[in-house]
């Protein structure tokens, strides 16, 4: 398995992606958002099928990538950290908009997607929201769960040491992620699941924290976005960021207490090999040894 390959079909499946995106919103520009959100599903399971066809992943090969089941205290765990993580977030884009706004106040009320009063949000129990929950919740905990946790992580720490692997393929999820202006929370983000894949043993908790991060921030965002509703002259006063950066400091002290108690398990994190790719010759080699 090497990195060029999966890499080649990364940019292949996002090459895909935007030109049926641009097909489909040429012609009918008012499906842009359900054009884009299919266009994403299309993505994720060409990554998957190009991968598994490339690397012969077939159900053994599978199921040792996703680990065996968990238990109950890892989901509570891996719940826990996508709360943490989302907190994070938060605290991120705080620090972000207050940095930009003392240079440009106007972009950065424009990036922050601020706005003076609350806007009507779809019924919950809508075909919007369920193409959002199928489309960017559970695909994508899926999809990009195996092909960046599963295979490239597992790819790059064929040759290098378990950390550096993390921070690559961190950066790799960081820079395919790059319509997001909060960077430094998407690499932790990779970051911290990559050693919960090693420590748990289980791809199943990074879905379970991937799902529940995307859920919980779209509706942050959707119905419960108190924090964006602000005038713009309130961007370059502190006291209207203590929330944002008050959970910045609960994630941050509550991260900094998981490390410490996990210590031991984070320096021995690792990952065993996947078995070789046995390709079609190589599986007939001994007929000819023995043929006369």
């Amino acid at each position: 398995m090497t990195l060029k390959i999966l890499l080649l079909i990364l940019v292949f499946s996002m090459v895909l992606r935007s030109i049926l995106f641009l097909s489909i919103t040429a012609y009918w520009p008012s499906a842009a958002y359900y054009a884009d959100h299919l266009c994403s599903s299309i993505m994720f399971i060409a990554m998957a099928a190009a991968s598994f066809h490339q690397f012969k992943i077939d159900r053994d090969k599978l199921s040792f990538i996703v680990g065996g089941k968990i238990t109950i205290y890892q989901v509570a765990l891996s719940a826990t950290i996508a709360i943490l993580l989302l907190m994070l977030t938060f605290g991120e884009s705080a620090i972000f908009t207050k940095t930009v706004a003392q240079y440009d106040i106007e972009a950065a009320y424009r990036l922050g997607k601020f706005h003076v009063e609350a806007y009507n949000s779809h019924p919950f129990f809508s075909l919007h929201v369920f193409t959002f929950i199928i489309c960017s919740v559970i695909f994508p905990a899926i999809f990009e769960e195996l092909f960046f946790r599963g295979l490239v992580f597992r790819s790059i720490n064929k040759n290098k040491s378990f950390f550096l692997s993390a921070v690559l393929t961190s950066a790799i999820f960081t820079a395919i992620h790059f319509s997001k202006t909060l960077f430094i929370g998407t690499f932790l983000f990779s970051l911290a699941l990559s050693y919960l894949y090693a420590i748990t043993g289980s791809l199943r908790t990074c879905m379970i924290t991937h799902a529940t991060f995307n859920l919980l921030a779209f509706i942050s965002q959707y119905y419960f976005d108190f924090h964006r509703i602000r005038s713009i002259n309130e961007l370059n006063e502190w006291h209207h960021w203590i929330p944002e950066l008050s959970l910045l400091a609960v994630a941050l002290i509550a991260f900094g207490w998981m490390t410490y108690i996990s210590k031991d398990a984070i320096k021995q994190a690792s990952l065993p090999a996947l078995p070789p790719v046995e390709h079609s010759d190589e599986r007939q080699r001994p007929a000819h040894r023995y043929s006369s």
